[in-house]
């Protein structure tokens, strides 16, 4: 017997517990820049891996085998180069050039998955991955719309967000004197709500 959840309402839920999980981290003290940006990464990487699992055991499934493949291949390219990126510029350009030690310290806790709050954050994706991929009919049709670009769109605004909140909050301009004392409250409204905003987008999108 299968559970009667249907599979929208299970996302949206996810949306809304992921969006909660990633802010008390944030006002508890646990979660930075590099934090969100690092977790919003590892939600694309863990959903293209899922996408294999489709491509080698739902086969039948998928709408454009060919488009599918083509798509899957360009995302975990897309995905490598935006690891690399965030490594380099968020977990140490921006660190070595930060004075804030605690901040520090959370990036390196991230990075070396010994930040507790983080490691939670990627169990709660791969569960959720897993639910999905176990709620999924075996009649329901597979697209390649969440592994285009658009679906990384996230990532690529919270990186320019990023840098530019970096400057802002860094002292560099004077006009923004003060920011930097608020820092962690100035940057997590914007890429929460970013992630929750196009997240929601890509659901409607799908179910339809």
């Amino acid at each position: 017997m299968s559970l009667s959840i249907p599979h929208h309402r299970n996302s949206v839920f996810s949306i809304f517990i992921f969006a909660a999980f990633t802010t008390f981290w944030v006002f508890t003290g646990k979660a930075n820049m590099f934090f969100l940006i690092y977790i919003f990464w590892w939600d694309e990487f863990i959903q293209s891996i899922f996408g294999i699992f489709n491509r080698i055991f739902r086969k039948s499934q998928i709408e454009n085998l060919t488009s599918y493949l083509k798509m899957l291949k360009e995302r975990f390219f897309m995905l490598f180069i935006y690891f690399i990126f965030i490594v380099v510029i968020f977990a140490f350009v921006l660190t070595f050039s930060s004075k804030n030690l605690e901040n520090n310290y959370i990036t390196f806790e991230v990075l070396l998955f010994r930040n507790w709050g983080f490691n939670l954050s990627l169990l709660f994706i791969i569960l959720r991955e897993i639910f999905n991929y176990k709620m999924k009919k075996s009649t329901e049709k597979i697209t390649d719309k969440n592994l285009s670009f658009g679906a990384l769109i996230v990532l690529h605004v919270s990186i320019i967000l990023g840098i530019l909140l970096w400057a802002l909050a860094s002292g560099q301009f004077k006009i923004f004197e003060g920011i930097g004392e608020n820092a962690d409250k100035f940057i997590i409204l914007p890429f929460i709500l970013i992630k929750f905003i196009f997240d929601w987008m890509r659901l409607k999108s799908e179910s339809n």
